[in-house]
């Protein structure tokens, strides 16, 4: 019998095509997860990282800038962007109508977004700003619609507290894009002087981000965050604030055009309080063109001419000479001065015959200029340099002023006649603030200070001797008493010393410059407490157009108030109480 074949069943026949189809399968994924896993690992890794590890810049916060008790005048505070990842995000009509009502979006601006965001998608881009400058209130509800590609960026908005009353000291910042990052950049003031120190040194860190743009976790730290440092100013707030309100009511009262007003601390030169009107909101992000002119602090930018102010020092130049005393006479009838090339220069009266004294008392011109004769231009000159005039404080701000001060060699007569009574010369608020301290220091020069300093008095070069700085104040406490020009400048309970100073303003005529006759600027420059000088004002009125105009009627009444509220303020001993009758017992001693 013969044996037949085997048969593999049909069915058996196509399990083992299955399984060898199933397992070439298997050694195929094998062989390509081997590939992908061990051979291409590092490039694929690569790839990968690439579309949800992003490099992000970690924003350094601005220092903060306060005044010298510690009173904020400028921060940052933190806002956020809505930003939308072009790629992920489908929105609907309705869900962008949505969002610009949260956001406040205006129709028309959104049809601008919604065209960038064409372009950006055609572009193969993915990111794309909806908003910036969003509140945090803003920001939470919109992150509440929870629309897909929409995300917020972390920024930052300069605030400041005091407003229009520090804005010529501190500044503000502007706004600079760079790449997808918003830098702020000081642009005026303080802000834009010490934009380095306080700007600091962004960080930048590795991050994984989803599919959406959102932030997953951190991978790895790049770069360590450095934060701007804080700056303590040199400013009070409460003395920044009184002069900025008395100022802004006399500018008022007398309908002028602008104004300056500085307090200087006579032990260290430091500035105290530093104002100008017209102001400005620093808080304001659109700032026209037409709004640069009030930017400008004039205290330290606008030299003017001091006008009477600057007898002072003509007069303690003849007492440093040598050649003249306090008690020296000079006779200034008939009242006015005839010089070459058709000049006058006049007294209000004929004052006679006046000593060194009652030449700052009464204001003479004439005696100013007969005074600056008889010492010649080199003694005059070499005064004014020594307190500072001609050259720059250097205060460190942005735009300061040197002033203009001719060298005496080109002075003629009619030259030394108008530097000896204000004219011809030029220096700003903050320069004749500084001189004046020279007298309250008993001599002493010393650099001015805008930041806080660590010694409450410095001692500075000496450029005047003690005696003749003390000779001088005294005389100019007789300024301000009944029969001065400044007794509207007197405070109860202090003794005050200071000068005024009335200036006409020059104007353009047919291209010639002329002093005007209407136009006038009205000045006042004092100190107190006269025994021992603690704080000098100044006062600056430019164009009052009130019946009253000199510096006497209009400036000095300022000073009065700024420097008794001042004192209070200070907590500043008085040193002129009323003599009483009474008998006072002291222990220990005789009656």
């Amino acid at each position: 019998m013969r044996n037949r074949p085997n048969k593999i069943p049909e069915f058996l026949n196509r399990r083992y095509i299955m399984i060898a189809v199933f397992m070439s399968m298997v050694v195929a994924l094998v062989l390509r997860a081997s590939w992908l896993q061990v051979i291409n690992r590092d490039f694929l890794q690569q790839k990968g990282n690439a579309q949800h590890i992003k490099l992000v810049k970690m924003h350094a916060y601005r220092g903060m800038v306060t005044d010298r008790l510690g009173e904020p005048l400028a921060i940052s505070t933190p806002i956020h962007a809505v930003c939308l990842n072009v790629k992920v995000s489908k929105l609907s009509n309705k869900q962008y109508q949505k969002l610009a009502s949260v956001l406040g979006i205006s129709s028309w601006r959104l049809k601008k977004i919604k065209k960038r965001v064409f372009w950006k998608r055609r572009q193969n881009k993915e990111f794309a700003y909806v908003k910036r400058q969003v509140r945090p209130e803003l920001a939470k509800r919109v992150m509440a619609l929870k629309y897909e590609g929409v995300y917020l960026k972390r920024e930052f908005k300069r605030y400041y507290p005091t407003g229009s009353v520090s804005a010529h000291v501190v500044g503000f910042t502007n706004y600079k894009d760079v790449g997808l990052e918003r830098i702020e950049i000081g642009a005026e003031g303080v802000e834009r002087v010490y934009n380095t120190e306080l700007s600091g040194v962004p960080g930048a860190k590795r991050v994984r981000k989803s599919r959406d743009g959102r932030f997953v976790e951190s991978v790895q730290r790049i770069r360590t965050t450095l934060h701007g440092k804080p700056l303590a100013l040199s400013l009070d707030h409460r003395l920044q604030y009184l002069a900025y309100k008395e100022l802004n009511l006399a500018l008022h009262k007398h309908k002028a055009s602008s104004g300056s007003l500085v307090i200087m601390d006579v032990r260290n030169s430091e500035v105290l309080a530093m104002v100008n009107g017209p102001s400005f909101n620093p808080n304001k992000t659109r700032r026209p063109e037409s709004d640069k002119d009030y930017y400008r602090n004039r205290a330290v930018i606008d030299p003017i001419e001091p006008g009477s102010t600057i007898k002072p020092f003509v007069v303690a130049a003849a007492l440093q000479s040598g050649k003249m005393t306090s008690r020296s006479r000079i006779n200034t009838a008939p009242g006015k001065l005839d010089l070459p090339g058709k000049h006058t220069i006049r007294d209000v009266i004929n004052h006679g015959n006046l000593d060194l004294t009652n030449i700052l008392v009464k204001s003479s011109n004439v005696g100013a200029s007969l005074v600056a004769f008889k010492l010649g231009a080199n003694r005059v000159w070499n005064q004014y340099k020594a307190v500072g005039f001609g050259r720059s404080t250097r205060s460190g701000y942005s735009g300061e002023s040197g002033g203009k001060l001719t060298n005496y060699k080109r002075w003629n007569k009619a030259g030394i006649a108008s530097h000896s009574i204000g004219y011809s010369l030029y220096v700003t608020p903050l320069q004749l603030a500084q001189a004046y301290t020279v007298f309250g220091s008993g001599g002493f020069l010393k650099p001015v200070a805008m930041l806080k300093q660590k010694k409450p008095w410095i001692r500075g070069k000496r450029v005047m001797s003690a005696a003749v700085a003390e000779k001088v104040v005294r005389m100019m406490e007789k300024v301000v008493s009944e029969k001065g020009t400044g007794k509207l400048a007197q405070v109860q309970g202090y003794r005050i010393a200071g000068k005024t100073g009335t200036t006409r303003i020059v104007k353009v005529i047919n291209k010639q410059k002329v002093y005007s006759v209407r136009k006038h600027r009205a000045l006042f420059v004092g100190m107190a407490p006269a025994s021992s000088p603690r704080l000098v004002v100044v006062v600056v009125i430019n164009e009052p157009k009130s019946k009253e105009y000199t510096g006497g009627e209009v400036a000095a009444p300022v000073f009065a108030r700024v420097m008794r509220d001042a004192l209070r303020i200070l907590n500043i001993s008085p040193d002129k109480m009323p003599m009483s009758n009474k008998t006072i017992k002291i222990v220990g001693g005789r009656s």
